[in-house]
């Protein structure tokens, strides 16, 4: 159960209340993957770090670095992902420190739900953007191309 403010000043009156989340509130997305890297440098292999810090220097920081945790949205998100050239397990790779971040900040109590857990990006990925891997990698009958096509093409 999280501590309300109206909740607070019954258990406690005349006591002075100030959450962790407000203390907190104006951190932004790049100051909180800069903290998240630091825990993950020290728990997960140099090799992931090195993923993850690319990740949030390339892709993250710079289009969501100057947004305060909590007014990040899933709209904002969303149409970041709809503007990707990249492949469906990149953007899932490359959302994970993001992920973690927003995990982080709702439970610190700062937001009070991740804009992530509204977003099913395997919807939002259109079917044609996985044909030039259908075609790279046909089943040994050739004639099942064009089948892929046409459903990628109604999809």
């Amino acid at each position: 159960m999280r501590l309300t403010r109206h909740s607070f000043t019954i258990c406690f009156p005349g006591a002075q209340y100030q959450s962790y989340a407000s203390s907190r509130g104006n951190i932004t997305i790049k100051q909180s993957l800069e903290n998240w890297l630091k825990d993950v440098k020290r728990t997960h292999p140099n090799s992931t770090h090195r993923c993850y810090k690319k990740s949030c220097q390339a892709h993250l920081a710079p289009e969501f670095g100057d947004y305060r945790v909590r007014d990040l949205s899933a709209q904002v998100i969303r149409e970041w992902i709809r503007n990707r050239t990249s492949t469906l397990k990149s953007i899932h790779n490359g959302l994970t420190p993001l992920r973690a971040v927003l995990d982080q900040a709702f439970n610190d109590g700062i937001i009070d739900w991740n804009p992530l857990d509204k977003i099913k990006i395997s919807k939002m990925y259109p079917a044609l953007r996985l044909l030039p891997v259908i075609c790279r990698f046909p089943d040994k009958d050739s004639a099942t191309v064009p089948a892929y096509w046409a459903a990628a093409q109604t999809a």
